[in-house]
Order: C-alpha cells, then sequence, then structure tokens
C-alpha cells in the first residue's frame, strides 16, 4: 500500500507542483538553479531519514525537484542558445556530459554492475539510525 500510495505521489506529485516552478522560473534562470539545488537537499535529507512519513515528503519533494530540474534546464538551453536548436544543444550537453562519469567509472569500479551495488552500500551507510 504505501509503495502504491509513493508511486502516485511520483507521478501525480507533480501537479501541485506546478505553480511553484512557474514562479522560481519568473525569478530568474539564477534563483531557479538555486531552488533546484535547495529542493535536491531537501529531497536528499528526507530519504535518508527513517520512517515512512518521511519517505511519502521525499517522494512529494523528489516531484517537486524533478518538475523544477527539468524546466529549468530546458530555460537554460532556450535563454543562452536559442529555442530553434535547444533540442540538440540539450541532447549534445546530455551526451557530453556522460563521458566523463563513465571515464570515472570504469578505473574506480572496474566498469562491471559494481557501480550501482557501491551506490547501494554507501546509501545504505549513511542512513541516520
Amino acid at each position: 500500500a504505501l509503495a502504491e500510495l509513493a508511486s502516485l505521489l511520483m507521478t501525480a506529485g507533480c501537479l501541485p507542483a506546478i505553480p511553484l516552478v512557474s514562479a522560481c522560473l519568473d525569478k530568474g534562470l539564477g534563483r531557479a538553479m538555486t531552488s533546484v539545488n535547495v529542493l535536491g537537499l531537501a529531497y536528499v535529507a528526507l530519504s535518508l531519514a527513517p520512517g515512512a512519513p518521511a519517505r511519502l515528503c521525499s517522494a512529494v519533494v523528489f516531484a517537486a525537484y524533478r518538475g523544477l530540474l527539468y524546466s529549468t534546464i530546458n530555460l537554460f538551453h532556450a535563454w543562452v542558445f536559442g529555442p530553434a536548436v535547444m533540442g540538440r544543444t540539450i541532447g549534445a550537453m546530455s551526451l557530453l556530459s556522460s563521458f566523463p562519469l563513465f571515464a570515472l567509472q570504469l578505473p574506480i569500479f572496474g566498469g562491471g554492475p559494481h557501480f550501482a551495488r557501491a551506490q547501494r552500500a554507501a546509501a545504505r551507510g549513511l542512513r541516520a539510525p
């Protein structure tokens, strides 16, 4: 039951966040990016807290974070590069940013499935008792 509720909050939870996203984007790109970082930190803090209420709150915060993050990325690309080439620049930036992450993964984790296991182990170690 809790998983279904969290799933519903993740998909429909972005609807209450639309006014928040709109208000942040109206304040400018700098404030929107700061808001993205604050919501990201709030999501991480809530996801590390024990208990079901904190997890449900983290699902709501993540829905707002995700909506604001992708809106801010699109606003940045439209503002800097223009709407005519926005799709191409978003694709190119996503592709180019994946190469350093892949290059870091190879020497540290040997390129295998150990990366996901190490992330899960680190997340378990960081959880509050």
